[in-house]
């Protein structure tokens, strides 16, 4: 059965990490090592701050850990992660927090949302198409209203 869940574990399409209260590191899966570009000697047993770039290790010591010991998870919160070659990568986190022998581990699961950044992109990029496109629409709309009606106040004159 062990087996069974490090596969389904390993196979997964998003990071998963246990980290102790102090920050240790205590297990962490193949996507997650793959996404970072680690080996998992150079992860297991290091602190967490490791793979979390400046901006995201103040956030992590200010609000995601204690919203994790208040509250006992942290659920869809925006992060971003360092991988060894030192690129940022965007990820959507979700941490449940569980008592285990006496003691506490910290459980989270990392979405990778570079490409759902990049979809966004493209998403606002056609709404800013669109919202001209009507734009325009309107404007040429109210020009050939505005012709009709001139055309029509226009008196013609016969002559025979």
């Amino acid at each position: 059965m062990t087996h069974y869940i490090d596969e389904i574990l390993n196979t997964a399409p998003c990071g998963f990490l246990s980290f102790t209260d102090d920050g240790t590191i205590v297990m962490v899966n193949a996507t997650l090592l793959e996404l970072l570009g680690q080996e998992l000697d150079e992860l297991w047993g290091k602190k967490i701050e490791l793979i979390l770039p400046i901006a995201s290790r103040i956030f992590y010591q200010t609000h995601f850990f204690p919203l994790l010991k208040m509250h006992g998870k942290a659920e869809e919160i925006y992060f971003s992660l360092k991988s060894k070659q030192g690129n940022h990568i965007p990820v959507l986190v979700n941490g449940m927090r569980r008592e285990k022998a006496g003691s506490f581990i910290n459980e989270c699961i990392f979405i990778p949302i570079h490409q759902r950044i990049q979809y966004e992109d493209e998403i606002l990029k056609a709404k800013k198409v669109a919202e001209a496109a009507t734009i325009a629409q309107k404007q040429a709309d109210k020009a050939l209203y505005c012709a009709k009606e001139q055309g029509r106040n226009q008196s013609v004159i016969f002559s025979y």
